[in-house]
């Protein structure tokens, strides 16, 4: 079942109609779909890779989704950062403009989100962090043009999960925190007091302080390493996955998740083939997906005795013991991985540096291109 799902997502036939799984919600495809121009030439050839997962009326965004909830269909973020290498922020805007198409603001139209594609191109966080790797910049631009989508200041995503998914992708780097970021906490400080005279969920909401931001150390290199050569989505995927250790790959995403671009038909399969995840038959996990009606069912239908009393854990027991093919063809069929042995009590240290390093990127959020500097607000 995992080739049947993951399979040639990205090979030559470009799927139209679509059905649905009714337990994952997972699309497949089948037809051809015409290949027009979308924009720019680097648009058109992103567009021929992500067609099969896209929605057929509003191209880059997830069919399962209204287009009004702006929900991108895969990791964009790739894209995003190559096309920031080469200065081609056209490119960049054209593509969000059509993440926005469906709901482009009531009124205003779309250039809004032109403006917010510029200004964070334009930000040199190297002012107030640095790190070896010159891709990180690049990266943490890369994921705030693509939450830009949502419309609203940066500002607020400090009450938001945004900070905390950014740090899933970007753990696996070595960051050191430079003096400029006194600036940002100045910032940062100055919006929370002043939201705290006219909402009452800013009053608790602790201040920042330089002891909070202390640079530190990658800890696990070798997991780091192999996170680096993931798509950051799927590094986010991943890193969330790892909390739980093994579960269903194609249900493992919250909708936030989703609605960055993290398309489990897209990044299950990447982080298979990393070799950080593989297939698994986990009995605590199938409790979880199936019903108890769903469990009774397959019990009845291989006439094994079971009581009605029985609970849902009893029941998948029964049919372990007794049909152990039905536990790994479910098993396959629901996508159950799991993290390998080897590389899970490291993940979970990249885990808990990204609970650090949340905190950090929360500072960031109030960076703006220089010519913006001024004043306590930034």
């Amino acid at each position: 079942m995992w080739k049947k799902l993951f399979s040639n997502i990205f090979s030559g036939s470009r799927g139209a109609s679509r059905t649905v799984n009714k337990r994952q919600g997972v699309p497949t495809f089948s037809s051809q779909m015409p290949r027009q121009s979308v924009g720019t030439p680097p648009l058109d050839q992103l567009w021929s890779k992500v067609s099969p997962l896209s929605s057929t009326d509003h191209r880059f965004l997830h069919p399962r989704y209204s287009p009004s909830s702006r929900v991108p269909c895969a990791d964009f973020t790739r894209f995003i950062v190559d096309r920031l290498k080469n200065q081609d922020i056209d490119s960049i805007r054209q593509l969000m403009r059509a993440i926005i198409s469906g709901n482009p603001g009531f009124g205003i139209g779309p250039g809004w989100i032109d403006e917010k594609v510029n200004e964070i191109a334009s930000i040199d966080f190297g002012r107030y962090c640095w790190c070896s790797n010159s891709d990180f910049a690049l990266e943490l631009k890369a994921l705030f043009i693509l939450s830009s989508k949502d419309g609203g200041q940066r500002e607020f995503w400090l009450a938001d999960e945004q900070p905390l998914l950014f740090a899933f992708a970007l753990c696996c780097h070595d960051i050191q925190w430079l003096d400029g970021v006194e600036q940002l906490i100045e910032r940062a400080n100055f919006f929370i007091r002043k939201m705290r005279k006219d909402t009452p969920f800013w009053e608790t909401y602790p201040l920042f302080d330089r002891s909070g931001i202390a640079s530190y150390s990658i800890n696990s290199p070798i997991v780091a390493s192999l996170l680096m050569t993931l798509p950051l989505l799927s590094r986010i995927h991943l890193v969330s996955f790892a909390e739980r250790g093994a579960a269903s790959l194609p249900q493992s995403t919250n909708y936030k998740m989703r609605s960055l671009g993290i398309n489990p038909l897209e990044t299950a399969p990447i982080l298979l083939k990393s070799g950080i995840c593989e297939p698994a038959s986990s009995v605590e996990v199938l409790v979880e997906l199936f019903s108890k009606e769903d469990l009774i069912a397959a019990l009845a239908e291989r006439n094994i005795t079971y009581r009605k009393s029985w609970k849902k854990g009893q029941l998948i027991e029964a049919l372990n013991f007794h049909a152990p093919d039905f536990i790994v063809q479910a098993a396959e069929r629901e996508g159950i991985a799991r993290v390998k042995p080897e590389f899970l009590s490291e993940l979970r240290l990249l885990s808990a540096n990204a609970q650090m390093l949340q905190e950090r990127i929360k500072l960031l959020c109030f960076a703006t291109p220089e010519t913006q500097h001024s004043g306590h607000a930034g």
